[in-house]
């Protein structure tokens, strides 16, 4: 049989035993400090990266609808383009043909 462990040696064991779980527990708060903060930056980085979307959607929506308002405009200039002088022609000959 073995001898039961005197009083000083079992507070020597509950000292060991309490400094263990304490820097169990503090390494464990570590590790999950970490992880949390690594997800945290995982979002922070995802919703970044959606931000950005969503800002490049909308300004690629703003572009494709300037170019379409600059292709009407451009439409309309050409076709003022070939009809003033077209309008200015038909006038002189209709001027031509009514003044002597």
């Amino acid at each position: 049989m073995m001898p039961d462990p005197s009083p000083s040696e079992l507070a020597r064991d509950l000292a060991q035993l309490e400094a263990r779980v304490t820097r169990e527990r503090q390494e464990l708060l570590t590790e999950l400090r970490q992880g949390f903060a690594d997800v945290r930056r995982a979002i922070e980085a995802q919703s970044e990266q959606r931000i950005s979307r969503d800002v490049y959607e909308a300004d690629q929506r703003r572009l494709d609808s300037d170019i379409a308002n600059i292709r009407e405009e451009v439409s309309k200039i050409r076709r003022l383009v070939i009809v003033s002088p077209v309008a200015v022609i038909a006038t002189a000959i209709a001027l031509s043909s009514i003044l002597p």
